[in-house]
């Protein structure tokens, strides 16, 4: 089954360097195509690649939004929790593929095609107020937590199909 992915285009600055993204109007793919220009603050550009990322369609679901987000990680330590570090802000326990997020409710499905390819993402869980514009993905230690650290990437926001 082929996705179809209409015209989107974001830009955001990082590291001083512009990064815009684009997708090709009405492309029908399992592969989306992005053209990721980057070029100084002095508009002088340095480097135009196309890149081949897989995105596995989503049975009964359709991408709703792709936006930059920074990402964080975190692990179920009292310290980075609440007194039940291993349920989540929806009822769950935790597990692989959870996140916590507060802009997105509870079921919505998201993949970061940059950090993880295909994998496929659930928001389950909420994060303090003050992190409200992060999504924070659930890891089964610290040590990885730490080493997956704080990261700007793109995120894929899928809604269920009508």
């Amino acid at each position: 089954m082929n996705t179809v992915i209409s015209l989107f285009s974001l830009s955001f600055l990082l590291l001083g360097q512009s990064f815009s993204f684009f997708s090709l109007p009405n492309l029908t793919t399992d592969k989306l195509p992005l053209l990721v220009q980057t070029e100084t603050t002095n508009d002088l550009p340095m480097l135009q690649k196309t890149h081949l990322i897989s995105v596995k369609p989503l049975p009964q679901w359709t991408l709703k939004e792709t936006r930059s987000v920074i990402v964080t990680a975190y692990s179920s330590t009292p310290d980075q929790t609440d007194s039940t570090p291993f349920i989540t802000a929806s009822g769950s326990f935790v597990r692989p593929g959870i996140v916590a997020c507060n802009f997105l409710p509870f079921g919505t499905k998201v993949q970061f095609p940059y950090l993880f390819g295909s994998r496929i993402f659930v928001v389950e869980d909420r994060l303090a107020p003050k992190n409200s514009h992060k999504i924070d993905i659930w890891f089964p230690n610290r040590t990885s937590a730490l080493k997956f650290g704080r990261q700007k990437t793109i995120v894929y926001i899928y809604q269920q199909a009508k």
